[in-house]
This record gives C-alpha cells, sequence and structure tokens, in this order.
C-alpha cells in the first residue's frame, strides 16, 4: 500500500509539473530531473522522461537522451504507451535534424503500436505524423493531404472530436501550399477557426488558424481579407507574449503592403521583423527579412542599403548552411560528454542500491507491525461472530417450523412448476433454433457482402486511370443493388459505369452479380465496344438470362455508361449511352446534363428497344459524375424528394472543390436533407476527373 501510494504520488506531480505554464521551461526540466532520479523503474518513470524529452527539444542530446531511455524501458516493461510517446519524441528529434527518413520509420512504429492498442485517437495522430512529414517536410502536399484527411476521418468516425482543429489547419495549409482548390483550404480553415473561437482554451490554435487564413487569402490577392487575418493572429500572440512567428507574419504584411504599393509601410514591418530578430533572436524567416528589405531599398532608389540587406541574407544563409552541417559535429561532442556522464551515473547507482536495501528493511519493519495489528483484528472479529453464531441458531429453529408448513403448498405448485419447465425449454429450444437460422443467414449476407465489395473497382484501378476520382457507395441494407464497374480495354480507352438493378438487398445483389459477369463478358468475349452496342447485348443478356419471355420476371437495371478515349494530353472523347440515367459532366467548370434512353435494360420484352450514344469532347480538369437513382429519389421526413434539378445545382455548387471534399460535402447534403430518415433505396455517386 505504501509503495502504491508512493508511485500515486509521483504521478500525480508529474501531472502538476506538466500543467503549470506560469513555471519557466527550464524549471520545469530540473523539477523533472528531480523525480526521475527518485523515481522507481516503472511506467510512471517511462512517462517522466518522455515529458522531459518533449520539454527539451532546444537542447538535442538532452531530448536524444531521455528519448533513448524512455524507449529502453518502455520496451523492457512492455509499456506499448510509453514506445508509442517515445517514438513521437525520435519523431521531433529528427524532423529538427531534417531526417525524414527516420521520421517515416518512427512513425511506421507508432502505426503499429496504436493498431496493437486498437486506440484510435493515436492511430489518428500517427497518420497526421505522416502528414507532416510529406507536407512541411518533404513539400508533398497532395501525399500529405491523403494522409491529414485519413486522420481526419478516424476521429470523426469513431467521435473523437479533439483536436480536430489542428487536422482542418493542416489539410487547408496543405492546398494553399500547393495553390490548388482553394476553395477546399477556405472551407477546411473556416472549419478550424469556427471550432478553436469556441474554445477559450484554444486560443493559441485559433491564431494559427488565423495566419493560415491570411496565408490562403494573399494566394488569392485578396489583400484586405489576408491583411485582416494576418494581423488578427499577430495580436493574439502580442496577447500570449508569443514572438516566435512575428517575423514571418510581418514579413507576409510587409509583402502584400509592396504589392499594394504602399512601399513605407512595408519597410516598417520589415524593419520590426528585423527588430524582434534581433531583440528575441527568433531566426524564423529572417532570410526572408533582410530579402526583402533589400529588394524594396532597390524600389526605393537606395543602392547602399539595398547592397546591406544583400550582404545580411547572405550571411544568414551562410550561418544556416554552416549550423546545418556542424550540427551533427555537437552533437557527436555532447553525445561523448554524456557517456562520460553515465561512468560517473553508474557509481551512484551503487550508493542508490545500499539506500534501497535500508528503505526495504524500514518497509519490513512496518509491514510486521500492520501485520500484528492485523492478527489482533481477526481475534475480535472472531468474537463478535460467536455472539452472532448463536442468536442465528435460535432463527434457523423458528424458521424450521416455518418450513414445514410451506411444504404442503409446495406439493400443490410443484406439478404446475414442472409442467411450466417443460414449456419453456420448448420455447428455449424453438428459439434456439430460430436464432441459429438468423445467425446462419446473416452470416451468409455478410459473406456476399465481401464477394460484392470485392467486384468494385479498387483505388489503384481509380488513381491510375484518372488524376482524381471519388466513390460514395451507400447500399440501403448489407449488400446492394447498385455497382460501379471500371474496364480498360488499352492504354487509350477505358470505361466506367453506374449501374442501378431492380430491388435492394439480396435480390439485388444476385442482379448486380449478373449485371457485372455481363459487361465484362460483352466487352472481353464478344469484343463489343461501342456503348450503344453494350447496353443492346446486356439487354439481351439479361432477358435470355433470366428467360424473361417465358415467365412474369420483369427485372431489369439503369445503366450510366461511358467511354473515355484520350485523343491528346488535354484533350478526350468521352461516348455516353445510358438507360434512364443521366450524365452529368463539367466543361468549361459549368455543369452540362447528356440525357439517357427512356428504356431500363431487361424486363420489358416484346418491343423494339434502342440506346443511343453520345459524343463530346472534354478536356484535362472537367469532370464525370455517373449516378443511380438513389440519391435524388430518397424521400426525407416531409416525403419530398432531392430531385435530380436540385443534384445538379448542389453539383454546381461545389464543382471547384477537390473531388475528395465534394464527396464529403454531397454525403453532408443528403444527411442534411434526410433529417433522420431512414434510407429507402442504395446510393451510389462517382466522379473522375480527367
Amino acid at each position: 500500500m505504501f509503495l502504491s501510494r508512493f508511485k500515486f504520488v509521483l504521478g500525480v506531480l508529474g501531472c502538476l509539473f506538466l500543467t503549470q505554464g506560469a513555471f519557466a521551461q527550464q524549471r520545469k526540466i530540473d523539477s523533472l530531473v528531480v523525480l526521475i532520479k527518485k523515481a522507481k523503474e516503472d511506467t510512471n518513470k517511462v512517462n517522466l522522461l518522455n515529458t522531459i524529452s518533449g520539454f527539451s527539444r532546444s537542447n538535442l542530446t538532452e531530448q536524444k537522451k531521455y528519448s533513448d531511455e524512455a524507449m529502453a524501458l518502455a520496451k523492457k516493461l512492455n509499456f506499448l504507451k510509453g514506445e508509442y510517446n517515445a517514438c513521437g519524441n525520435f519523431f521531433q528529434y529528427y524532423r529538427s535534424l531534417s531526417n525524414f527518413t527516420k521520421c517515416i520509420e518512427y512513425t511506421e512504429q507508432r502505426l503499429k503500436i496504436a493498431k496493437t492498442l486498437k486506440d484510435v485517437g493515436m492511430e489518428s495522430s500517427a497518420w497526421n505524423g505522416f502528414g507532416v512529414v510529406y507536407g512541411s517536410g518533404l513539400n508533398r502536399y497532395d501525399r500529405a493531404i491523403i494522409y491529414y484527411k485519413k486522420a481526419l476521418n478516424i476521429r470523426l468516425e469513431n467521435g473523437q472530436y479533439n483536436n480536430l482543429e489542428t487536422l482542418y489547419n493542416n489539410i487547408a495549409n496543405a492546398y494553399n501550399r500547393m495553390q490548388k482548390h482553394l476553395d477546399s483550404a477556405l472551407y477546411y480553415i473556416d472549419k478550424a477557426v469556427e471550432m478553436s473561437i469556441k474554445d477559450p482554451a484554444k486560443v493559441q490554435t485559433l491564431s494559427v488558424a488565423y495566419s493560415t487564413k491570411g496565408e490562403i487569402y494573399t494566394t488569392l490577392k485578396d489583400w484586405d481579407k489576408a491583411t485582416s487575418y494576418l494581423k488578427q493572429s499577430q495580436a493574439i500572440k502580442n496577447q500570449l507574449n508569443d514572438y516566435t512567428s512575428h517575423t514571418y507574419l510581418l514579413n507576409y504584411l510587409a509583402y502584400i503592403q509592396e504589392e499594394k504599393g504602399q512601399l513605407d509601410s512595408a519597410w516598417i514591418n520589415y524593419q520590426e521583423s528585423l527588430q524582434i530578430f534581433e531583440k528575441y533572436k527568433i531566426k524564423t524567416d529572417i532570410t526572408k527579412t533582410y530579402k526583402g528589405l533589400a529588394q524594396l531599398s532597390e524600389k526605393r532608389k537606395q543602392p547602399a542599403e539595398a547592397l546591406k540587406y544583400y550582404k545580411l541574407m547572405m550571411e544568414a544563409n551562410d550561418a544556416a548552411t554552416k549550423g546545418n552541417s556542424d550540427k551533427m559535429n555537437v552533437l557527436e561532442r555532447e553525445q561523448q560528454a554524456a557517456e562520460i556522464a553515465l561512468l560517473a551515473k553508474d557509481k551512484k547507482i551503487q550508493q542508490e542500491r545500499i539506500k534501497q536495501a535500508n528503505f526495504t528493511t524500514i518497509l519490513v519493519g512496518i509491514g510486521g507491525f500492520i501485520l500484528l495489528g492485523f492478527l489482533v483484528w481477526i481475534y475480535r472479529q472472531g468474537t463478535i461472530r460467536q455472539k452472532i453464531g448463536k442468536q442465528l441458531e435460535k432463527t434457523y429453529v423458528d424458521v424450521q417450523e416455518k418450513s414445514k408448513e410451506l411444504q404442503s403448498l409446495n406439493g400443490a405448485l410443484s406439478s404446475t412448476v414442472t409442467e411450466l419447465n417443460i414449456t419453456i425449454e420448448t420455447v428455449d429450444q424453438q428459439k434456439q433454433l430460430v436464432q441459429l437460422a438468423n445467425q446462419r443467414m446473416h452470416d451468409s449476407i455478410k459473406y456476399g457482402k465481401k464477394i460484392q465489395e470485392a467486384i468494385l473497382p479498387t483505388d489503384t484501378e481509380f488513381l491510375q486511370a484518372f488524376s482524381e476520382y471519388f466513390s460514395l457507395y451507400m447500399p440501403r441494407d448489407t449488400v446492394s443493388g447498385d455497382f460501379y464497374w471500371y474496364y480498360k480495354l488499352n492504354q487509350t480507352t477505358q470505361y466506367v459505369a453506374v449501374v442501378d438493378c431492380t430491388g435492394h438487398g439480396v435480390p439485388g445483389a444476385f442482379m448486380s452479380m449478373i449485371g457485372y459477369s455481363l459487361l465484362n463478358q460483352i466487352i472481353s468475349e464478344t469484343h463489343i465496344t461501342e456503348p450503344a452496342e453494350i447496353l443492346h447485348y446486356l439487354d439481351l443478356g439479361i432477358i435470355q438470362g433470366l428467360r424473361q419471355t417465358n415467365n412474369h420476371n420483369a427485372d431489369g437495371m439503369d445503366v450510366c455508361l461511358c467511354k473515355i478515349e484520350k485523343l491528346t494530353n488535354t484533350e478526350f472523347m468521352v461516348e455516353f449511352s445510358g438507360a434512364k440515367r443521366p450524365l452529368y459532366y463539367t466543361e468549361n467548370q459549368i455543369i452540362q446534363l447528356l440525357r439517357p434512353s427512356r428504356e431500363s435494360i431487361g424486363g420489358m420484352t416484346g418491343i423494339e428497344k434502342t440506346f443511343p450514344s453520345q459524343k463530346i469532347k472534354l478536356y484535362k480538369g472537367d469532370v464525370l459524375y455517373l449516378t443511380s437513382d438513389g440519391f435524388a429519389d430518397n424521400p426525407n421526413k416531409h416525403r419530398k424528394r432531392f430531385g435530380e434539378d436540385r443534384f445538379a445545382k448542389l453539383l454546381q455548387a461545389i464543382s471547384s472543390h477537390a473531388l475528395s471534399d465534394q464527396k464529403d460535402l454531397i454525403k453532408s447534403a443528403y444527411q442534411t436533407h434526410q433529417e433522420g430518415t431512414v434510407q429507402r433505396d442504395d446510393i451510389t455517386v462517382v466522379g473522375v476527373r480527367l
């Protein structure tokens, strides 16, 4: 008990040191060092080592040393959470050295641990780490966005809404750095601002969000909005006495004023940036400050000033380069010093062991005293039990007499109870049989879902074929009557389709498998390649396969089918043929519509069906949208459909966003329309960017 309390006190002290923001950083570190010296080799010590490593980012040698110790002890104790946090500290250490290969290695370890622990919060943080490496580290913002969104979706799908504003900010910043899909950048940064502004504790995050929003408007050359948000960020940092990114913000403001022709105001901001550098020794963006002053001096016809600041810029660049080359040498010297310190530490360990032995002797004495008291307590309890036992004997005699009276009544009830038990047993057996049958049916349907999902095109197929894509696939039941299909004929020609089969659930799923097989056979075996002919033979295949000329089966399917032929690197010929399903597409960022035939595939026999095709010439960046009727036809609680016209307007409103964001916006629009109403039909929407 004494040891548990001692361990608890250490844990509380550790938490207190983490939350006391008013103490200076060095004082925190010194206090943690004292705690670590007293701590036993347990998980609490791992946590303390990881904490001090996080505080030691300004001293890479110390950060590495404490991270090594935390990792070694965590592995010894099989403390996975401690290993996870140590990997996070190694990530920061190697990020400071710009060793991004190591950063990825430790992030992969974090992800593996998170999945082992089944902790979605930890898993989300690991994916965010990949985004940071590929974004700010490797300037691969397209890859970074994929990882950021994976981290975001994990949190949203599992109801973990903490730190969402950081992920929203990261995604917005990545879009801005790419200078693509700036509508999406504004969409995500608005979410970050909205979440941060509601929580007074997130004022620092709000400052970062305002800064990012200012940068986005700078990219859009909306100078007034950019200036407004950058100054709001600056004002918050002034309140927090945080000058770490002031030079960065001031340089942005100076650039905007220079673009607006306000050279004197730009000069003032650059000079203020320089003063902060000289006062606080914050080197962030100092080379840009010197460069801005040099270029501004040229515009102000001050060649001597320009020359001075160009020289300072070159010296700062040289210093940064030399600093990077010297960094490893410094680390080696510090590492040698650390090894000498460890030898001295070994001597102290022996002394600590002697102290621990004395401490153990004291604990044994205390334990003996507690044991003696426990024995006295047992003796007293025995005396009390004897008195209670005599009272219980008397009560037992009274109960026996009452029991005899009740036995006669029990005889009459016994036969009734026996009959009821037989009835209950029979019902239980029938219930078990029904449950077993239901479970088998449920397992079969679940396995059918796996088979059905296996026929759908993979992410790899779509990403190799198109620059962007999304697929919104929402079955009403476990399995679906909808499916989407992709076929690559050769290097320049490919097909994509969305098919809506009659019914949903298991019957619809059977039809979808038939339709999928027929589409592949028509092209690969009969070598029919024109969309109109493909639909004609698909119609014949359904009628013959289901023997619809000889029975009353009227099942069929509606199809939106596109043949995409690449003419040049920027030009495409799209040939469309549809059976009751239209094609939406963008042309010069305007949503257009191609109408389908009014006949369905299969079902009706004895009539002449025609499935005409239409050709359109499109260009790189244009988007095709293929849908089943589920999205437009599902009613809300007022029995009102979403409708095809409203769907077209929705596509127009979101057409400038990235396709991955369009998927989220379409799904959100559907959920808002439904207002919690049960889904009545399968929903499929596919978008591909040429």
